[in-house]
């Protein structure tokens, strides 16, 4: 299983189309809809879908998506929370105390998977992983360059 991501994707679509896929994905998953703002006509908007756990019924899942529109393409951040108090006015999000917190990340990027997989398009990479991809070529490089000595 995939580590979920949390980084934004970019897809190449409409943000009306990206919009009728997310909700359609959390709706699918027993998500409702908390808030839906912008309209197609904005360069941007935000959907935010909750989700009761039942048990214990004071914990919850709340994921908003931000949506940015660059024609011809459209970059999604997902932010998944666990939530105590979930529905009430003093909802706490407890994300990084639970695995609540995991299971609410996995839900937001299997929905950026998904995302990428039907509209084709990335996943950002961020600038620590830059980072170690450019040591690890570096490593790579003087490794090589260290083994040609040994010969």
């Amino acid at each position: 299983m995939e580590k979920p991501s949390g980084k934004p994707v970019t897809v190449r679509a409409s943000q009306a189309g990206v919009k009728s896929f997310i909700q359609r994905e959390m709706i699918n998953a027993g998500y409702s809809i908390r808030k839906d703002s912008g309209s197609d006509k904005d360069s941007g908007s935000e959907l935010i879908f909750g989700k009761p756990l039942g048990v214990p019924a004071e914990w919850g899942y709340v994921i908003s998506y931000s949506l940015t529109e660059k024609p011809p393409t459209v970059r999604v951040v997902a932010e998944p929370k666990a939530m105590l108090h979930f529905g009430t006015p003093n909802e706490i999000d407890y994300t990084s105390f639970s695995s609540y917190g995991e299971r609410a990340k996995a839900q937001a990027a299997a929905v950026l998977s998904a995302l990428m997989h039907k509209f084709g398009g990335t996943e950002e990479k961020t600038q620590n992983e830059e980072k170690e991809k450019n040591l690890d070529e570096q490593r790579q490089q003087q490794g090589e360059h260290d083994w040609t000595h040994h010969r």
